[in-house]
C-alpha cells in the first residue's frame, strides 16, 4: 500500500530570555547585521543612488527665420556675407553684401505634430569673375522637450563648408541633436536658455563674430549639434551658387534626474536584494545558536506545552 503525506504543519519553538543577557545582546547584534551591512554592500557597487537616467524624446524644432552666412571666395576680397538681422547688415560695405533668395520647409511625415525634417535652400547670384570655395551658416532654432519637464531653448545650427575647385551648388545632409553635459531636470520647467543667442541691438562687428558666438554656445550646459553629415558638391562654374541643407531631427536619448520616488525606488530594490542574502544566511547562525544553547535562553515548544 502506497503512503503518502496528507497533511503537515511546522512545529514553532520559541526562546525567551531577559532583557539583560547574551541572548537579547545577540539577537540585537544579529539584526544590526542583517539591516546594516546590506545597504554598504549594495552601495559599494556603485549605481546605488540614480543621480542620472535617460529616455527617448524627438525635439519639437521650429526655424526662427533667423540666419547668418558668410560666401567665401577664391580672391578674399571677394568675400560676401549676409543676415537677417539688421544692425549686422549695416555693418557689412555694398561690396560685401549678398542677397540670396532663402526657401525653407518643414516637414512631419507622421503628423505627429513635431518636425521631421527641416528643408533650406540658399541661392546667391553670382558675379562674372565670383568663384565660390566655400560657405559658413548659422541657422536659429527654437527646441522644445515636453515629456518630462517642459524645456524650451534658443539654439542654433553651424554648418560649414569649403571646396578647392569650382562648384556650383553644394547638398549637406545631417541629423540635428541635442548635446547635453549635464542632465536636464525632471520635473517644472526648464528655460534657462530660452533666450537670443545674439544680440541684434548691438552695432559692435564683434558680437556677430562667428567664432564669439559659437565660443559662447559651447559653454552651454544644453545645446544642439550636427551629426552624421553628408555633403555632396556639384563641380562647375555657374551665374549662381545653391546650398541646399536638409536636416532630420532623429529621437534621441534625453538624460535628466530623477526624482525623490524614483530615486528611492531603485535603491530599495538594490538594498532589498542584498537584504534578504543576509537575513538568510544570519537567520541559519540564529538557528544553530539557540538550538545548541551557544547563549543561554528558555526553549519552550508546543510538544512540552502539551504535556505539561
Amino acid at each position: 500500500m502506497v503512503v503518502y503525506q496528507v497533511f503537515s504543519r511546522p512545529q514553532l519553538i520559541r526562546h525567551y530570555a531577559t532583557v539583560c543577557s547574551e541572548a537579547t545582546l545577540f539577537k540585537v547584534v544579529i539584526w544590526c547585521l542583517i539591516i546594516i551591512p546590506p545597504f554598504f554592500v549594495a552601495h559599494s557597487t556603485n549605481d546605488f543612488w540614480q543621480y542620472e537616467s535617460s529616455y527617448r524624446e524627438q525635439p519639437n524644432v521650429h526655424y526662427t527665420r533667423q540666419l547668418m552666412v558668410y560666401l567665401s571666395d577664391s580672391h578674399p576680397a571677394r568675400d560676401r556675407a549676409w543676415g537677417t538681422f539688421t544692425n549686422f547688415v549695416q555693418l557689412l560695405d555694398d561690396s560685401s553684401l549678398t542677397r540670396p533668395l532663402v526657401r525653407s520647409r518643414e516637414i512631419d511625415y507622421n503628423r505627429d505634430g513635431r518636425v521631421d525634417v527641416f528643408n533650406f535652400t540658399l541661392e546667391f547670384s553670382l558675379s562674372e569673375n565670383q568663384i565660390v570655395s566655400g560657405i559658413r551658416l548659422l541657422l536659429f532654432f527654437d527646441v522644445r522637450l515636453h515629456t518630462f519637464s517642459q524645456v524650451q531653448m534658443q539654439s542654433l545650427a553651424y554648418i560649414s563648408s569649403a571646396w578647392s575647385t569650382p562648384c556650383s551648388s553644394v547638398w549637406i545632409g545631417s541629423e540635428l541633436h541635442i548635446r547635453q553635459s549635464e542632465p536636464i531636470p525632471r520635473f517644472g520647467i526648464f528655460d534657462f536658455y530660452n533666450t537670443s543667442l545674439i544680440n541684434s541691438d548691438s552695432r559692435l562687428s564683434a558680437d556677430y563674430d562667428f567664432r564669439t558666438i559659437l565660443s559662447k554656445y559651447l559653454q552651454r550646459n544644453v545645446s544642439t549639434t550636427l551629426q552624421n553629415s553628408q555633403t555632396v558638391w556639384s563641380p562647375g562654374q555657374a551665374d549662381t551658387f545653391t546650398l541646399q541643407l536638409e536636416l532630420t531631427i532623429p529621437n534621441q536619448l534625453i538624460v535628466y534626474r530623477p526624482g525623490f520616488w524614483q530615486l528611492i525606488k531603485f535603491a530599495w530594490i538594490q538594498y532589498l536584494a542584498v537584504f534578504i542574502l543576509f537575513y538568510v544566511m544570519l537567520s541559519w547562525v540564529q538557528e544553530f545558536v539557540f538550538d545548541n544553547q551557544i547563549v543561554r535562553s528558555s526553549k519552550h515548544s508546543p510538544h512540552k506545552q502539551r504535556r505539561q
